[in-house]
């Protein structure tokens, strides 16, 4: 049997933990099952494609600035979505959630998955939140990285955990493994061998 495709939606393709992930699920799928094709919102002349996908199709629905750029978008994505006729669409980030759930029911899709990747309390304007209690019926499954946004999915937007899946950030192991002699910069910190020591690399931020 050929490959199901798999449509994944992004605003952009520029280097960041979203569009990372999303990146690496492209890479690993399985091409014997699935055929990724990775989506940009805005043109890669606008956004300049920072993170490579050798291997992967790209496509751009090449967003024009301004409030009409919308609408051209939109439609791009439904006759994107009409034409390719993907097994599954999952988008990064509210912007291409938004994306997915307008175009992807025009185009007939109902297997859409859209992402939750920040805390809501405290981060999320009331106008999104109670847009986001109609849309979330749309999203066949939503992804968080997070226990902590998955609950406030379920407690302030009314999301039944049915429709809920968390899948933690994951590291790739032979890329990042340990190897480096950590005894100078341990001693470089006045840091015994015997301490014990959390690091965290990260854009730090309160939503995060």
């Amino acid at each position: 049997s050929m490959p199901e495709k798999i449509l994944l939606l992004l605003p952009t393709l520029a280097s960041g933990g979203a569009e990372r992930q999303a990146a690496e699920l492209a890479r690993h799928l399985d091409r014997e099952q699935f055929e990724p094709l990775v989506a940009a919102i805005y043109g890669f002349d606008t956004v300049p494609v920072e993170i490579g996908l050798e291997g992967v199709r790209l496509t751009s629905l090449r967003k024009p600035l301004g409030k009409l750029g919308n609408f051209v978008a939109l439609v791009r994505l439904w006759r994107l979505s009409l034409r390719e006729r993907p097994a599954v669409c999952q988008s990064f980030l509210r912007p291409a959630d938004l994306y997915l759930r307008i175009a992807g029911p025009l185009a007939g899709h109902r297997r859409l998955v859209t992402s939750l990747r920040t805390r809501i309390g405290g981060f999320w304007s009331a106008p999104w939140q109670r847009l986001e209690r109609i849309l979330w019926r749309l999203s066949a499954r939503i992804v968080s990285n997070s226990n902590a946004a998955a609950c406030e999915a379920e407690t302030l937007l009314g999301v039944p955990p049915a429709r809920l899946r968390v899948i933690p950030n994951g590291v790739d192991l032979e890329r990042f493994h340990p190897g480096i002699d950590w005894r100078a910069p341990r001693a470089a910190y006045g840091l015994a061998p015997s301490d014990l020591v959390f690091g965290m690399i990260a854009r730090y931020a309160p939503v995060k």
